[in-house]
C-alpha cells in the first residue's frame, strides 16, 4: 500500500485553507463581472503574489505536517533514551561511590592491622602501613571520576 500523499490534517485547517481559497476565487469573479478581463488581469497583478504566498504556504503546510509530526516524535524518544541513560550512569556513579568509600575503609582497617603487627621488618612494614593509610584516604576522598585510569589515545 502506497502511502498517503497529503498529511493527516484537522478539519479546521482545511476549513481555513478552503476559506482563503474561496475569497481569492471571490474576488477573481467579482473583477471579472466588474471590469471585464482587463479588471481580472489588473487584479491578478495586484493580488498575484499574495495568492501566490497563499497557496505555497497551504501546500507546505499540508505536505510537510506529517513529515514534522514524526521529527517532533523521534527527537522526543531520542531525548527520553538520553534521560533513561543518565540515569543509569548516575545509579551507576553511585553504586561506585558506594563501594569505593567500603574499599576505603578496609584498606584504612588494614593499614591498622599492619601497624599493629610485631613484625621483624618494622621499617618495611610502617611503610607500608603509610602507604595503604594514603590509599585508603584517596579512595575516600576523591570521586571516582578522578580515579579512573583513561586508555592512552592511539597515535
Amino acid at each position: 500500500m502506497t502511502p498517503p500523499i497529503i498529511a493527516t490534517v484537522e478539519t479546521g485547517s482545511v476549513i481555513v485553507a478552503c476559506t482563503l481559497l474561496l475569497i481569492l476565487g471571490a474576488i477573481m469573479i467579482a473583477a471579472i463581472v466588474r471590469g471585464g478581463i482587463d479588471g481580472a488581469i489588473r487584479v491578478w497583478g495586484v493580488l498575484g503574489t499574495l495568492i501566490g504566498l497563499v497557496v505555497g504556504t497551504m501546500g507546505t503546510y499540508f505536505f510537510t505536517k506529517d513529515a514534522n509530526m514524526k521529527e517532533v516524535a523521534r527527537v522526543s524518544a531520542e531525548k527520553s533514551a538520553v534521560a533513561n541513560e543518565n540515569v543509569t550512569l548516575r545509579n551507576a556513579l553511585s553504586a561506585s561511590e558506594k563501594e569505593k568509600a567500603r574499599l576505603g575503609d578496609e584498606v584504612s582497617r588494614l593499614a591498622q592491622n599492619v601497624q599493629t603487627e610485631q613484625p621483624t621488618n618494622t621499617e618495611l612494614l610502617k611503610a607500608t602501613a603509610s602507604e595503604l593509610r594514603d590509599v585508603g584516604e584517596q579512595l575516600k576522598r576523591k570521586p571516582s571520576s578522578d580515579l579512573l585510569i583513561t586508555p592512552e589515545k592511539p597515535r
